[in-house]
């Protein structure tokens, strides 16, 4: 009697232990009511890992902005300048991970509210009108929280591609569910996603993230997570996320030094 066999392929991921990458990391955004309209974000950044002194489950991260890029469509350059000022507030962000990716800690958070106080009193400076100084009382009431700065720098328009909970054991049969803060319109929406093992060679392994259908109709969304095998650190993402009149994709490339 013939028997059928099934082979499940398998693939374990852990936080680098330690090293340096430089990664660029891009989101572009379109939008269509009256005229389409694309902005385009760009940063480069530099991430330093390294395991904790006396601890094998615990990492420290540095990310270093070395250069931003915002390019915002229409007549908006008003708007490019205010906000690649508001952008510089995570140029650096040092945090504690687990091995994992959940953040434990951010290390440095004194130092992101010093420097949100110097950009802030610039932006007053240059601007003004009711809704400038309700965007700068939101922005120092967040940064005042380490939750709400965790749940903001996870997000994918910030480091969200970096810091992303895609460290475990998966396999190409059984999906990982995991929620996910997608930054829709007008506000970020929670979803749940689906992780599975898409691709394996000798050299790298990949992660596809797919949305669970039973939540959502009205969003798509599906993205693939590249790493390199051996040493479990990215080498590339790319994500896609479409609603009605909007479509946002985030990229993630490693830089050769």
């Amino acid at each position: 009697m013939y028997k059928r066999s099934f082979t499940i392929e398998e693939c374990h991921l852990s936080l680098p232990v330690k090293g340096s990458k430089t990664y660029r990391l891009v989101h572009q955004v379109s939008m269509s009511k009256q005229k389409k309209i694309t902005n385009r974000f760009i940063r480069e950044v530099v991430v330093r890992m390294r395991k904790m002194d006396g601890s094998d489950t615990t990492r420290e991260i540095t990310m270093v902005t070395k250069e931003l890029l915002l390019k915002m469509g229409g007549n908006a350059s008003v708007n490019n300048r205010l906000a690649s000022k508001l952008a510089t507030v995570y140029d650096r962000v040092h945090l504690t991970l687990f091995h994992d990716g959940r953040i434990l800690s951010i290390n440095n958070l004194e130092e992101i509210q010093n420097q949100w106080k110097r950009i802030s009193a610039e932006i007053f400076q240059d601007y003004n009108g009711r809704e400038i100084h309700m965007l700068l009382s939101k922005t120092a009431i967040k940064l005042n929280s380490e939750k709400a700065v965790i749940k903001e720098i996870k997000q994918y328009n910030f480091f969200g591609l970096l810091l992303k909970e895609m460290y475990g054991t998966f396999n190409d049969n059984t999906p990982v569910s995991k929620l996910l803060l997608l930054p829709t319109s007008p506000s970020p929406t929670e979803i749940r996603e689906h992780i599975i093992l898409k691709e394996k060679t000798l050299g790298h392994v990949g992660l596809q993230c797919l949305l669970d259908k039973k939540e959502l109709d009205d969003i798509l969304y599906s993205g693939i997570f590249r790493f390199n095998i051996e040493t479990s650190w990215l080498l590339n993402a790319k994500v896609q996320v479409s609603e009605k009149e909007r479509n946002s994709i985030f990229e993630l490339i490693e830089i050769e030094d």
